[in-house]
């Protein structure tokens, strides 16, 4: 009887060891699938406010690369900025084409998968923009709703709260 114990442990254990195992491949590739997509969203981040940041000699090229960056734009796409405007794509295109920025920051970046085809996007900004009037530093949590479409993703919502400056742009 004790063989017979000892061996349906084993066998149990065996099964148990097996399924976690079964159980974490699934989940690995969720992981890998998740961080996948961060990558790629951030990388479509990055592309506005490179393109704000584009030197003097690269300044003719903002046009087109604003154009290209409207591609990743909804029809129906809505932005609530920091200072609690409600724009459309062309409002957003526009406001953005003509900020200057010397430097960014984007740090802290989380991802919110709603389903299959839906994921928030969030991080946080700082941003030393530059202005005749010597320039400003600020800093903002934003929040961006992506959405698959048409085999690519697409932004549908951008939100952004100003919060302090107390990290790599701040005023000393």
């Amino acid at each position: 009887m004790r063989n017979h114990t000892a061996v349906w442990a084993s066998v149990i254990g065996l099964l148990v060891c097996t399924g976690l195992q079964a159980q974490s491949q699934p989940a690995a590739a969720e992981t890998a699938a998740r961080d996948a997509l961060l990558d790629l969203l951030l990388t479509q981040e990055r592309g506005w406010y490179d393109a704000m940041s584009l030197r003097d000699e690269n300044w003719e090229q903002r046009p087109e690369q604003f154009k290209q960056l409207q591609s990743v734009l909804t029809k129906d796409f809505r932005a609530i900025t920091g200072w609690d405007e409600l724009l459309d794509a062309d409002q957003f295109l526009s406001i953005r084409s003509s900020i200057r920025l010397n430097k960014y920051v984007l740090s802290e970046p989380q991802l919110i998968r709603v389903n299959d085809d839906a994921a928030i996007l969030t991080y946080k900004v700082e941003e030393q923009v530059a202005n005749r009037g010597g320039g400003y530093n600020t800093a903002a949590r934003v929040s961006v709703t992506w959405k698959r479409q048409d085999g690519g993703w697409l932004a549908a919502y951008y939100q952004s709260t100003k919060v302090s400056n107390s990290g790599s742009f701040a005023q000393r």
